[in-house]
């Protein structure tokens, strides 16, 4: 056995020596430090040692646990720490390394401990499940039971942690990280050991090495002990003092990981770390790589130095990831908003083949990602689908929600797979978050999915939680019933009245986009601030409210949050010139990026309002002249006419772009056009007559005020259609008692000015 030994012994030990059992590993070092190596004496010990091993097992037959002590008692031999220490580093297994500190736990130092500990911490993750109820029952139990009902590794850590709570104070600062490591590690909670092991390290912290520090600070953010606070806060300051160049790779992964756990407030710290981590990115193992993205997304650290580095690091090692880690490292891309569309599509081609085995809650982050991101790959997305339908009775609430707005925000359409996500909602709809209740209306929605009753059970159950709604969970329900027009079946239902008492409450915290919603939302159920609704009297305009908040903010509006809020401002008839002056202002440099319809409704908005601002109409018509057959004429023309912006060449073209199209107009739309060409003065007789000839079969249809407009239109304009004309005459007889007296005096000046 001294021949085995002996190459470890006389030089510095570099590799373990073979894997003896431990009674032969006993008997080598009692013949080394503590007995004699007779034969006889091996066989004694040998005996010995079988007799601890029964007593472990069951205990002496006849005395009982006193059996087990009387072995304990031949066995334990004296022993140097150090061999100790390298006995305690080469066990395999937890048994075997309570049954070693049961043996020698008198002689322990307090390295030794620290050893003993630190070696359970490392061995311990595979039997993590039992030891914190096992190790929690045995520190009161301990000395009552007998030795066959419990765990060995609860045998032995809380006799282990008294005999080590006496000896803190000799630790060394090595010592008290390895051991906080070791408990965070097992996750095992100890409050006053923990106390106590916090009060002496703090001190030492000066003393700590880098890898002390990071550890330390690791099994803190595990532990979530109730004074781990202040000392967390201590070693970051501790970090920070020293910088981030004395901290290995390895640990700087740890340290972002710890800081991530403890949900840390210390911005400049991790600032630095993301930025020292660059370096060693391509070095790291699939796993830090993982780690470090996720604590990234974690602590909000939008680092740009960090998130491009990461992602040319990260695509050669994909295939080194589960399918769990896959999902994680795309919901941290979507969480950091990095939009880099090489990445995410190699996440998703190693993902692919990993469908099946991912849990429900991996399926919902893949597709709430893919939305954040924007990134529409149709394949992957039917594959998701198929895996997750036949598993969504073990979707949570949020999985559902998250689910069906993904398929809203990517505009994947399968109403199919729209209603089997529904029926999966309604026995779980009572445990729905309120962001949840507001999701699934505005997924509705955007989908064009129509299910009222189930449209119903959702308002249902979220009136209950409207005094939980924040900002977005406001504006996207008020949007949601606004956009289903529902607003004779809504505008007086306390849903309504509870969404816009909510929303005062919170106008401060809503962000230029809700705003927006909100405003738009408001204008088209109808519902202007001040109005009556179930008894509810709001204090104020919500509008002129949301005006105020909003007027600090214009630059921060989206283009589309723009043209909405003049719309709503135009639909109520707002008379805040000065705040759609300043709407105007923002409005013009981002016109070049707006859509046709976006362009007419601020041109519509505009006219609506009576706001005369040639330049803001000019910019207009400009960004539209180039692509006209993407506009419908009649709104632009009525809108000229309207603000009375006078463009002969522009009204022509629009004209003759609508032509084709003006037999079709509506009623409303051939009083408008009319009357616009006489406020404009510009004539048109081909124009004119397409329109009326397509307007004669529906003259019944016209409204008062329509016909008005059309007779008076034809008379300044002095267009003469004998057959048109004889029709709406006929037309106005038969309406006359539904004429003021001002309409009456205009169709009798229009008769005349066409010799009728």
């Amino acid at each position: 056995l001294l021949r085995i030994f002996s190459c470890n012994i006389r030089r510095p030990f570099v590799a373990r020596p073979p894997v003896l059992p431990l009674a032969t590993r006993q008997l080598l070092l009692t013949c080394m430090f503590g007995g004699q190596p007779a034969r006889s004496q091996r066989k004694s010990q040998h005996a010995a040692a079988a007799g601890r091993s029964q007593a472990l097992e069951g205990g002496d037959k006849t005395s009982g646990t006193a059996g087990n002590g009387a072995a304990k008692q031949k066995l334990a031999k004296p022993i140097r720490n150090y061999e100790l220490n390298r006995m305690l580093l080469a066990c395999d297994t937890v048994a075997e390394l309570s049954e070693l500190s049961r043996m020698y736990q008198h002689s322990f130092n307090a390295i030794n401990g620290a050893t003993a500990i630190n070696k359970l911490g490392k061995l311990q993750p595979s039997n993590r499940d039992l030891s914190v109820r096992l190790l929690e029952e045995c520190l009161s139990k301990v000395a009552a039971q007998s030795v066959e009902q419990m765990a060995p590794d609860s045998l032995f850590v809380a006799p282990l942690l008294r005999e080590a709570s006496q000896k803190l104070a000799e630790f060394q600062p090595l010592g008290l990280s390895n051991t906080l490591l070791a408990l965070g590690k097992m996750e095992y909670r100890d409050s006053a050991f923990l106390s106590a092991l916090i009060s002496h390290a703090q001190p030492q912290l000066p003393d700590m090495c880098s890898q002390g520090l990071v550890n330390s600070l690791h099994a803190l953010a595990v532990l979530q002990h109730d004074d781990s606070t202040k000392f967390a806060h201590a070693i970051v300051e501790e970090m920070q003092s020293r910088g981030t160049s004395t901290f290995k790779p390895r640990e700087l992964v740890i340290l972002m990981l710890a800081l991530a756990k403890l949900n840390s407030q210390h911005d400049a710290l991790v600032s630095a770390v993301s930025t020292a981590v660059v370096p060693h990115l391509k070095w790291y193992k699939p796993l830090d790589l993982k780690n470090l993205i996720w604590a990234a997304a974690t602590l909000g650290s939008r680092s740009t130095s960090l998130l491009g580095p990461w992602c040319e690091a990260a695509r050669p090692k994909l295939a080194g990831l589960s399918q769990g880690e896959l999902s994680t490292c795309l919901w941290a891309l979507a969480k950091l908003g990095h939009e880099d569309s090489s990445t995410v599509q190699a996440i998703i081609a190693s993902a692919t083949p990993l469908l099946g085995s991912m849990l429900p809650q991996d399926l919902s982050n893949c597709m709430w990602a893919l939305a954040v991101l924007r990134h529409k790959d149709h394949k992957f997305v039917v594959a998701l689908l198929s895996q997750a339908r036949p598993r969504l009775g073990a979707f949570t609430p949020q999985g559902l929600s998250n689910m069906l707005w993904g398929l809203a925000k990517i505009e994947h359409r399968d109403p199919a797979c729209v209603s089997s996500f529904i029926s999966a909602c309604k026995p779980q709809l009572s445990n729905f978050s309120p962001q949840g209740y507001s999701n699934i209306l505005w997924a509705m929605v955007k989908l064009g999915h129509k299910d009222d009753p189930f449209v119903s059970s959702v308002l249902l159950h979220a009136k209950a939680h409207i005094h939980s709604f924040n900002s977005q969970d406001v504006a996207n329900t008020l949007w949601a019933l606004a956009k289903r027009r529902t607003t004779k079946k809504y505008q007086g239902d306390q849903i309504v009245s509870a969404l816009l008492s909510r929303a005062q409450h919170l106008l401060p915290l809503f962000t230029a986009k809700n705003l927006a919603t909100s405003a738009w939302a408001i204008a088209k159920l109808e519902v202007p601030g001040g109005s009556f609704i179930q008894g509810l009297m709001l204090d104020a305009s919500l509008v002129n409210e949301i005006m105020a908040v909003a007027k600090p903010r214009i630059r921060e509006f989206a283009p589309e949050g723009l043209v909405a809020t003049l719309w709503a401002l135009a639909s109520m008839k707002s008379k805040e010139h000065e705040f759609i002056s300043d709407l105007c202002k923002a409005t013009t440099p981002l016109m070049r990026s707006m859509k046709p319809d976006e362009l007419s409704l601020l041109a519509w908005s505009l006219a609506t309002l009576g706001h005369r601002d040639d330049a803001f109409m000019g910019e207009i018509l400009a960004q539209a002249r180039p692509r006209l057959w993407a506009y419908n004429p009649q709104e632009l023309v009525w809108a000229m006419g309207r603000l009375g912006y006078k463009d002969a060449d522009l009204t022509a073209a629009l004209l003759s772009e609508g032509e084709e199209d003006a037999g079709m107009y509506c009623p409303e739309e051939v009083a408008n056009t009319l009357w616009a060409l006489a406020v404009l003065e510009h004539y048109d007789a081909r124009f004119i007559s397409v329109m009326l000839n397509g307007a004669k079969p529906g003259l019944s249809h016209f409204e008062p005020r329509e016909l008005v407009y059309t007779l008076d239109a034809l008379a300044k304009l002095q267009h003469h259609a004998p057959a048109f004309t004889t029709d709406l005459i006929q037309e106005v007889r038969q309406q006359w008692a539904a004429f003021t007296t001002a309409q009456a005096e205009s169709i009798q000046w229009s008769m005349r000015a066409l010799n009728l």
